[in-house]
Parts: C-alpha cells; structure tokens; sequence
C-alpha cells in the first residue's frame, strides 16, 4: 500500500520526467534526547539537532551551522530526523524554503533554495580529503570521564575512517565509566566540546576546564557512520 500523499507527489514526476527528483539538505541530524534538550534549550522530541553542514550544499548555502536544532521546515513542525527528511525531500525544487531554527538560545528564519540530490552526493562527502594536519602525538588521561585522548595524524585519520574532520582522537575508554556510558568509543574522533571546536589535547584540555563542574559534558564525535551530539555525565 502506498500513502495518498506519497502517490500525488510522485505521479505528476513520473508523468512529466519518467523520475522522482528529491530535494536534500546536505546535513547530518540525529534526534533530540532529553540530555541534548537540556543543552540547547528545547524539549525531548522537538525538533532534529544538526550534527553535520557538508560544503557546497543547500544548508551550508543557507548558513546552517553544527549545534543547530532545526524547529519546523517550510512550516511544518518536525519531531525527527525522518520527518524532516520526508518534509525537504518533498519541497519544490529551486523554491525557496523557510526553516525556522534555535541556534544559542534563540530562534531565526533561515531560507533554504530547494535543490535535487545529486546521485554521487553520499561518496562525495565520504572521499572528501581535507584531512587535519599531522599531529604532534601528545595524549592526555581524563579519569573524571573515563576516557584517554590524543593528538591524531592525517593518516591515523583515514585508517579509522575519520578523514576529514579536525579533533582529538579517543585512545581509551573506562569501561563502564562516564564516557562508556554515553556511547564514546576507542576510535571516535572527539571535535568539539561545549562550544568549543577543539583541533589538538591542549584545546581539548582548556575547553574542558571551561564547563560547569557540575554538568554533563557535551560533545561533538566523529565516527565512521558520521557526526553526532554526546553528554558525558561526571
């Protein structure tokens, strides 16, 4: 069985070009958990957390930034990451598109121009090679988190399928500990703590001296599968 709504977008398509065309955004999200709601100021549920803005893509064209929740799209209220995935997909192509987003604390209109999927879009954003420069090798222990991290070299990046993003890397982890806990891992790349974007240990270091002692730690990781958002609990 195939949805109403689904089959009036897709006929016309079909109709007139032989193909369904869907537009993107060029972003990663990930639902927003009662721990991420605290840290950016909504509710569980409401809206989808932007973990990622690929270069020379609609979002990026539209100045959508890492750390943004975005509300509703082209007025629709979204609560997911799939339903905000249906709502763009469906937009008009080369329409401008209003996406109401809380960045800090705030809420602003960002327009987004509608445009299609290009068919190699997913390896390009895999292959892309602006790897971090080669690291100094420095590590630092954090026991209060449970974790260990380090400097990490453009090679060491590629080899853990990280390639393209700047951070320290995740050299141990406690098992069972804080960082455990929330889902880090050996490997992951660790990019920005609080507000913080970190490139080296000694970023990393004063980033974490600047949160509220008595507050989850949030973090942006890297994985191999992409970006998302953490709140280490200490």
């Amino acid at each position: 069985a195939v949805p109403s709504s689904l089959a009036k977008w897709v006929t016309p398509q079909l109709i007139a070009g032989g193909k369904v065309e869907r537009a993107y955004l060029g972003v990663g999200i990930e639902m927003v958990d009662a721990e991420l709601a605290q840290k950016f100021g909504t509710k569980r549920g409401e809206g989808v957390l932007v973990t990622e803005v690929h270069p020379d893509t609609p979002a990026a064209e539209a100045g959508l930034q890492e750390g943004d929740v975005i509300l509703d799209y082209n007025g629709v209220k979204v609560h997911g990451p799939r339903e905000l995935q249906e709502v763009v997909e469906r937009s008009t192509l080369n329409t401008k598109q209003r996406a109401t987003v809380l960045r800090d604390g705030k809420q602003m209109i960002l327009n987004v121009v509608a445009k299609a999927l290009p068919q190699n879009f997913g390896r390009a954003a895999a292959e892309r090679d602006d790897e971090p420069s080669p690291g100094k090798s420095e590590s630092a222990q954090h026991d209060e988190l449970g974790l260990e991290v380090a400097d990490v070299t453009a090679a060491e990046a590629k080899q853990l399928g990280i390639a393209g993003s700047a951070g320290v890397v995740v050299t141990n982890v406690t098992p069972d500990g804080p960082a455990h806990t929330a889902g880090i891992r050996e490997g992951m790349l660790i990019r920005r703590v609080g507000k913080e974007n970190v490139t080296d240990v000694e970023g990393f270091k004063k980033a974490l001296e600047s949160q509220p002692k008595d507050e989850g730690v949030l973090m942006l990781v890297r994985t191999p599968q992409g970006n998302r958002f953490v709140v280490i609990e200490r």
